[in-house]
């Protein structure tokens, strides 16, 4: 079984046979809560002599250095996130109390999960995505994607992807550039 120096052996999930659940340990993200990592749809086949490709082990060991004041700083995204879905939910929160400092008052961290990084096509990144249970998206919850484990890349519902799907804001080059005459054109 693959292993992770000071985080122990991960045993294969009973359910999916390319995933790899590790011992509960405490997170420094999640102020000192334990909670199992788990890394998912990584084959047996890609285990190198019963280890996890160095990229899984970096990333790991990355997201582990994070900790409560990391979390603290995504309060403004995770905000965000908040003011977007709160006309959506189902559930009563004190909408009018709530601000960003308080947001972790509402989540409940749920999984951790390693996953591959498909941006780009190279299947050798990996990404943590930190899921929660999340008072205002109660039906997807909420996620917090860290590329290699260390560059928050994503705030958004827990809905299986690493990155959003959203259009470009009207504000970026691409868009700011669209209608203008191409100066090659000329």
């Amino acid at each position: 079984m693959p292993a992770i120096e000071n985080i122990g052996e991960f045993v294969r999930d009973e359910t999916f046979d390319d995933w790899w659940i590790s011992p509960e340990i405490p997170i420094p993200f999640l102020d000192g809560n334990k909670m199992s990592i788990r890394v998912i749809e990584l084959d047996e086949s890609e285990l190198d002599g019963g280890k996890f490709p160095s990229s899984v082990e970096q990333t790991v060991r990355s997201f582990l250095k994070l900790d409560s004041a990391d979390r603290r700083a995504t309060n403004p995204q995770v905000y965000e996130n908040y003011v977007e879905n709160r006309d959506y939910s189902h559930c009563f929160l004190p909408w009018m109390l709530l601000g960003a400092s308080q947001v972790w008052r509402y989540n409940r961290p749920t999984s951790i999960s390693v996953m591959r990084d498909f941006r780009g096509f190279d299947d050798s990144s990996f990404s943590v995505v930190v899921a929660f249970d999340c008072k205002w998206q109660d039906e997807r919850g909420l996620a917090l994607v860290y590329h290699e484990g260390r560059t928050l890349i994503r705030v958004g519902p827990d809905d299986g992807h690493i990155h959003d799907f959203r259009p470009p804001r009207p504000d970026t080059d691409e868009q700011a550039d669209a209608g203008k005459p191409d100066p090659a054109a000329s």
